[in-house]
């Protein structure tokens, strides 16, 4: 074949060689002459291409067979691609196309992107790297303005304990413990109880400090609440500041990231502390308050202070890195900054409100647990995929976040996207948001049973295959439901994860 046939090749800029059935070179241009290193005169002396091409995994033998069997153009794999005689090497992928007995072998040359892209991921890392360490400059910077009230508040168990202990130490240097022995008693149960606050103190530290920042789980809103309310109440008492928190209850549970969540609480009601103090308010408060709007199905965490609030030409400002109104020494300009990334991070907000008396009001928004595991975004990467490539979806209703984060933890290595529920309310808002292949759902609920879900599931036209899950003294509820409701089996509290994954297998009809 005449190699004028192929002179178009030369004006494109991929490097091409056409080939025969057995390998032999008829043509190649211009970019694969520079490709290859290698002048015309050695390229021809070669003769055929497996000469001077060596795919790491692929054979071009069978790559011309599979593109003469089918007639069409067939890609090899993105693989190594050595040069015969060289020590280059690049990172290639290899399309053949057929053309009469000949056949026209591009190469895509990815080398470049590769390189692009680990150095994209080297910096992407150390990007990572570097906002943890600023999220733990600034945790550290938080508890380091707290250290003087959480001295003062570890100080005052140190001195009973010490005091407590002498007490004992005298009615031992006496002559009749028994007629001590009450007094012994109630010395030593001062001196667990005061173990016991500073144990806590110094727990509640070490987990603010905690560094497992990536891992989310679900958690009761109000377990947040209280653990930063204990870090900071110290400094209240001593700027004679009160801090009210209404009661949340177990009623509100997000999923996220526990210590972030704290770290964005704590900076704000330090924030509100810091104002009230600045402006010498006799009689400062901050209130905590958290509602669930059924409106638009998210979660409002308030912080309310009676400071001087905040003037309206800087409220566009409060947010950007390093902005702080407070004295040199006393502020980084960064809580507000990365309490904003941590918040979105969770798919949320946070902001200023319009408060109509005078102080400041911050509103942080999450969205409900219902919304929330859905958003994340691994779920917004599976629903852009087919349906056939796509993970199993399995939806857990239960009451109890420790055993939802328990289930989470089972199947995060298997292949089985996690969602979750703490009500029947809850479930159904899932379940119209997205479509799941299996519901597993907790048999008694203090908010309605498994059988209430899956009814009202079933009259909706909804069959999809269900578990129950329950204690086994519930057996008989679940031999009476099975047929009815279509349940396809039980999970037995206490479970184990080999127990847990066989049971989903088999009910979603793998092996």
């Amino acid at each position: 074949m005449s190699p004028d046939k192929y002179a178009i090749f030369d004006n494109i800029f991929e490097p091409i060689v056409v080939v025969n059935k057995s390998l032999e070179i008829e043509y190649f241009n211009h970019n694969f002459s520079i490709f290859t290193q290698s002048s015309p005169r050695v390229i021809k002396q070669k003769k055929t291409v497996d000469n001077i091409l060596c795919p790491e995994s692929s054979d071009l033998t069978s790559l011309i067979g599979e593109a003469k069997e089918k007639k069409s153009t067939v890609l090899g794999l993105e693989e190594g691609l050595s040069i015969v005689g060289s020590d280059a090497r690049f990172i290639a992928v290899l399309k053949v196309i057929p053309s009469n007995e000949h056949f026209v072998i591009c190469i895509n040359d990815l080398s470049i992107e590769n390189k692009l892209y680990d150095k994209y991921r080297t910096q992407l890392d150390e990007l990572k790297e570097t906002h943890s360490q600023i999220i733990n400059a600034d945790k550290l910077s938080t508890l380091g303005e707290l250290t003087a009230g959480i001295s003062h508040e570890i100080s005052n168990p140190l001195t009973i304990a010490n005091g407590s202990a002498e007490i004992i130490e005298m009615c031992l240097e006496g002559d009749e413990l028994n007629d001590e022995r009450d007094l012994i008693t109630s010395s030593l149960e001062d001196i667990q109880e005061a173990h016991a606050r500073i144990n806590s103190i110094i727990i509640n530290m070490k987990s603010y400090l905690h560094q497992g920042e990536e891992q989310k789980e679900y958690i009761h809103l109000q377990d947040i609440v209280d653990e930063s309310i204990k870090l900071v109440a110290p400094s209240y008492k001593d700027s004679n500041v009160d801090l009210v928190a209404s009661s949340l209850g177990n009623n509100i549970v997000i999923f996220g990231n526990k210590i972030k969540i704290e770290q964005v609480l704590i900076n704000l009601l330090k924030n509100s502390l810091y104002a009230i103090n600045a402006a010498g308010i006799a009689d400062g408060e901050v209130k905590v308050e958290a509602i669930k709007t059924e409106l638009n199905n998210n979660i409002e965490l308030k912080v309310i202070d009676n400071g001087p609030g905040i003037p309206e030409d800087i409220k566009e400002s409060i947010f950007n890195t390093f902005f702080t109104t407070k004295d040199v020494g006393e502020g980084t300009g960064m809580g507000l900054s990365i309490s904003q990334k941590i918040i979105e991070s969770h798919q949320g907000t946070i902001e200023v409100a319009q408060n109509e008396k005078q102080g400041t009001e911050f509103v942080v928004t999450l969205p409900a647990l219902e919304l929330s595991s859905i958003t994340q975004e691994e779920m917004l990467c599976n629903n852009i995929v087919s349906s056939e490539k796509r993970k199993k979806r399995v939806l857990v209703v239960d009451n109890e976040v420790k055993v939802l984060n328990l289930l989470q933890t089972f199947l995060k290595e298997s292949e089985i996207q996690f969602y979750g529920a703490e009500n029947v309310e809850g479930a159904l808002k899932t379940l119209h948001k997205i479509e799941v292949d299996l519901i597993i759902v907790d048999l008694k609920m203090p908010d309605g049973d498994g059988g209430e879900l899956l009814r009202r599931v079933r009259n909706l036209g909804n069959n999809t295959p269900a578990l129950y899950l329950s204690s086994k003294s519930n057996t008989d509820r679940y031999n009476e439901d099975k047929a009815e409701l279509n349940i396809a089996g039980m999970i037995i509290k206490p479970f184990s994860k080999d127990e847990v994954i066989k049971t989903i297998k088999l009910s979603l009809g793998e092996k």
